[in-house]
């Protein structure tokens, strides 16, 4: 088991280095001080309670709802629409529906049951082939299709979790006893609202107008206690077990020093994923094995420190493929616009996307031909319209014709007059140009620096004044 192996190497590198930790007070301080760094203040999704807002098993049986008739579709006071909601979460609640979900061989509609989901979302499990399925007919006196029975191709399975997916094993086996970690006597009560969608396939308006009564119920919401924001899951952090809850003693208990340095608990109340700062593992990411163990060993081991289990390979949850000869629509407009020497604010207004979206589809088409910019492409597929020129484009060339008058000396006055610009545009673009060669636009004689940086000779007018005077 990789868990297993794990604790194993963390153990055995903590053995061989504390006594160089403990024994050197800046190198400890120095490791203390990550457990207030926010990679380490984040709780890891596989340490953490979560719920679902339209879960089928929250019903009045084992839940306080107030009021109680608010999914009653047929009472007087909301004929056939649900209303918003209080719902009271309790332990005893927890500990019964946010427990991993085991079974070998059950029908499909009890395994729907069992992780408190609809057939359609079930079916979508099955589809990504997550259930060894079995089909036979006639099962329980049942007419028509075989009836389908399900087998999990894992052990347990997550009902909160998106696809049920159980957490990656690097975590360990601790995630199947969170709810117990539950304190006796919490409670909280979380705001349900219901989430209504326009009706799509067969039942959608043919003319295309939305109206309420054409909305249908998609599910439920939960409001985040914290910033009030709708979402679909809402989480209860659970501190993670390290290295000195088992085995060894904390170095801040050892050597008697401030409280401040112990790890800090995590909050304890159900919020959103964004509120809570919820990390989500992923075993490609950088970094990703230095924060596991980051976490584990509360911030006291770095992961070059600890050997890599031969059962540890990164891999990816889904296979990278790449699309060959899949058509771009969108990018052949813009390419047809752009020949036509259209500016990006034209094309995005009548495509109706952003101009970050055409200079990306700009971007991309450039890379299938093989150029740097848009200058470029238009002379190798002869544009007949060339592209005009950007807010950048004409403040570079513009740039090179001011440097050239101020190397000629010509006043603020002659420069606007020429340029056909004012003395704001004038001073932003002689402070890029002295930034461009490293000169600091407030010294004086910055004009005859910059000839120095370029590598020609500067006259000022009064020299050329004085020379022609003496030469006559």
């Amino acid at each position: 088991m990789l868990g297993q192996e794990l604790e194993r190497a963390i153990d055995d590198a903590w053995v061989r280095v504390r006594r160089e930790i403990l024994s050197d007070r800046d190198e400890l301080h120095r490791r203390l001080a990550r457990r207030r760094m926010k990679s380490l203040t984040r709780p890891p999704r596989a340490w953490c309670i979560a719920i679902r807002a339209s879960d089928r098993r929250i019903t009045p049986a084992h839940w306080i709802i107030t009021p109680e008739h608010a999914m009653d579709l047929n009472h007087p006071e909301h004929p056939y629409e649900p209303i918003e909601h209080e719902v009271t979460i309790q332990t005893h609640a927890i500990r019964r529906y946010c427990h991993p979900v085991s079974f070998s061989r059950e029908d499909a509609a009890d395994v729907a049951k069992m992780l408190g989901v609809s057939a359609g979302t079930l079916r979508g499990a099955r589809l990504r082939g997550q259930f060894s399925e079995n089909y036979i007919a006639g099962l329980g006196g049942k007419r028509g299709k075989p009836v389908p029975l399900l087998s999990p191709k894992g052990e347990l399975l997550d009902p909160s979790a998106r696809g049920f997916a159980r957490p990656h094993p690097i975590w360990g086996s601790m995630w199947e006893f969170l709810s117990g970690e539950m304190p006796e006597d919490f409670e909280q009560t979380v705001i349900r609202r219901p989430h209504f969608g326009k009706m799509i396939g067969r039942r959608t308006s043919p003319t295309g107008e939305v109206y309420k009564d054409e909305m249908q119920l998609r599910g439920w919401r939960w409001v985040c206690p914290v910033c009030k924001k709708e979402v679909r899951r809402i989480y209860y952090p659970v501190a993670v077990r390290t290295l000195f809850d088992s085995w060894f003693i904390d170095p801040v208990i050892q050597k008697r020093l401030c409280d401040a340095d112990l790890v800090e608990a995590p909050a304890a109340t159900f919020a959103c994923m964004a509120c809570h700062g919820v990390y989500h593992f992923c075993s490609i990411a950088p970094g990703a094995w230095n924060r596991v163990i980051t976490y584990l060993t509360a911030g006291m081991l770095y992961g070059r420190e600890v050997a890599k289990p031969a059962s540890f390979v990164p891999e990816r949850k889904r296979a990278r493929t790449r699309l060959l000869n899949r058509e771009a629509p969108v990018r052949r407009k813009v390419l047809a616009r752009l020949r036509n020497g259209w500016t990006y604010f034209q094309i995005a207004r009548d495509l109706k996307i952003s101009l970050v979206g055409v200079g990306m589809h700009v971007l991309k088409i450039c890379r299938e031909e093989g150029v740097a910019f848009r200058h470029a492409l238009a002379e190798k597929l002869k544009f007949a319209v060339l592209p005009l020129l950007n807010q950048f484009e004409r403040a570079k060339v513009r740039r090179e014709v001011v440097k050239g008058m101020m190397l000629g000396d010509c006043t603020q006055r002659e420069i606007m007059e020429r340029m056909g610009i004012d003395q704001a545009v004038l001073q932003s673009d002689v402070r890029a140009i002295y930034r461009v060669y490293g000169i600091s636009g407030k010294a004086r004689g910055g004009r005859r620096k910059l000839a120095e940086r370029v590598g020609v000779g500067f006259v000022g007018r009064r020299e050329a004044e004085r020379a022609t005077k003496a030469g006559n």
